[in-house]
């Protein structure tokens, strides 16, 4: 098939892959939907799967890596063969993703993946979340990405307290802070008076109390709802500045009479929009997709809006199944996307992402690489993809742990180096609770890579040989 294609002209080539690719569509829709009823359900049903006992919702920040565990995950696809046979012709024939040749730098590229801060797992003092912010101020982590899911808005408050406590410490580090959020839940909090609509599509599994729920100190009062429509990012965004403290007012150098005093200070070290950009979050069901997608009311299209506004700078998408990713940006005209955050999906373990991964490279889109641990298990931890790791990804750990051991790297370091080797990757996002783990990716960042083990990895076949790899670029 591929000498096919090759030897077609570049019209009729072009023409022959877009008639695979619809057919491949259709394929694709007629084995979802028409043939397989079960299939169609489960769709539908997705966005209310946390009701009473569901499950929690994967995270696709990368911090759920924690270093030890949580981390990244892919919902599944659902694609046929055929189709996925059809999508790796296409990729064969673009051109290959360029290795990157650009120095690591701490304050831009570097990420703190802030769901750790709403405890995740495990309750965090407050105390020691002020700490961890510090730590990675003072190392030069300038970037932070957090959501209103974790801890239901538990992670964005304490994020906003800490850079409000340590503004002093940010102006001593170059560059200014950046904060990016997440868009489709709404949360609702009685205690602020607000009730849940009666039709909302609440999200239980997340709520305090229920055993789905990973973040022990979420509070009883407040209520996720998933809303994926353009007035629910407006809502969800205008609900973020004030957790966040990065209110209008507080940019502006007035206090806002609903925040405490002394905020103004944090104006000189956040860029003028406060909130830097807004991610659409976890729209991996059909139900979900169709409603963020929706032309002119949907979270993308009301994203953009905020955009025009001048009231962010980024529009982004913050998921783990790529599948989705990629249906995402193809769906909507380029230029509509600034960035995507993909997790799990480009790491020692699972290059799934490479489709997404080119789109993006085509399309002039940032990549931001989450879960680059791989759940925490390239860094000690027992789970892969929020389960018990199975034993063929164990086996394949203890094959990178010994090729690390060979040319006396750890391999966290090998790990998060290879998270930044395609060029298209401007971002790589670590979770980070502890200040010691702050300092071990800054260390491991700092680690030259030798570009031997790259080959010796690709030899062994635990890289495939066009992967693209970094060299000895390391951090500053």
């Amino acid at each position: 098939l591929h000498t096919m294609v090759r030897l077609l002209s570049p019209v009729g080539g072009g023409l022959f892959l877009a008639l695979l690719g619809v057919f491949g569509v259709a394929y694709r829709r007629r084995r979802n939907g028409g043939d397989n009823k079960n299939t169609r359900a489960g769709a539908r049903g997705g966005s209310r799967a946390h009701k009473g006992k569901g499950k929690p919702h994967k995270l696709s920040d990368g911090g759920g890596d924690g270093l030890k565990s949580g981390g990244s995950s892919s919902a599944g696809g659902g694609s046929s063969s055929f189709v996925e046979a059809r999508d790796n012709v296409a990729l064969q024939l673009t051109p290959a993703l360029k290795p990157r040749t650009a120095q690591i730098k701490l304050a831009t590229d570097v990420v703190m993946g802030c769901s750790t801060l709403a405890g995740m797992f495990t309750a965090l003092p407050e105390g020691d979340a002020v700490k961890t912010v510090e730590a990675a101020l003072l190392a030069g982590i300038k970037t932070f990405d957090t959501a209103p899911h974790y801890g239901l808005g538990l992670s964005e408050e304490r994020l906003g307290r800490a850079l409000a406590m340590l503004s002093t410490i940010a102006k001593l580090t170059p560059g200014k802070v950046q904060v990016w959020t997440k868009v489709g839940r709404v949360i609702y909090d009685s205690s602020r008076g607000e009730t849940a609509p009666k039709d909302a599509d609440v999200e239980h599994g997340n709520m305090a109390g229920n055993p789905g729920c990973i973040f022990p100190e979420t509070s009883k009062t407040r209520t996720p709802v998933l809303d994926y429509t353009a007035d629910g990012v407006r809502r969800s965004f205008h609900d973020s500045q004030r957790r966040l403290r990065l209110e209008p007012d507080n940019l502006s150098g007035k206090v806002s009479g609903r925040n405490s005093p002394g905020l103004v200070e944090r104006n000189v070290l956040l860029t003028d929009s406060g909130i830097v950009g807004v991610r659409v979050h976890d729209a991996e069901t059909e139900e979900r997709f169709a409603a963020a997608m929706k032309p002119g009311s949907g979270a993308v299209d009301g994203m953009v809006q905020l955009r025009k506004e001048g009231l962010l700078t980024n529009v982004s998408i913050g998921m783990n199944d790529a599948s989705y990713v990629l249906r995402m940006i193809e769906g909507k005209p380029n230029g509509t996307f600034n960035s995507v955050m993909l997790a799990g999906s480009w790491n020692l373990l699972d290059q799934s992402g490479l489709g997404v991964l080119k789109a993006c490279d085509a399309r002039n889109i940032e990549v931001h690489n989450a879960g680059v641990f791989a759940s925490g298990l390239l860094v000690g931890g027992s789970t892969y993809r929020y389960s018990k790791a199975p034993p063929e990804m164990v086996a394949k750990t203890e094959r990178w742990g010994k090729l690390a051991a060979k040319f006396a790297v750890p391999l966290p370091a090998v790990a998060l180096h290879f998270a930044f080797a395609p060029a298209v990757v401007s971002k790589v996002a670590v979770g980070l609770k502890t200040p010691a783990e702050v300092e071990s990716t800054k260390r491991w960042l700092s680690t030259a890579i030798p570009a031997a083990l790259w080959s010796e990895a690709k030899t062994a076949g635990l890289l495939d040989a066009a992967c693209p790899t970094p060299g000895s670029i390391h951090a500053r």
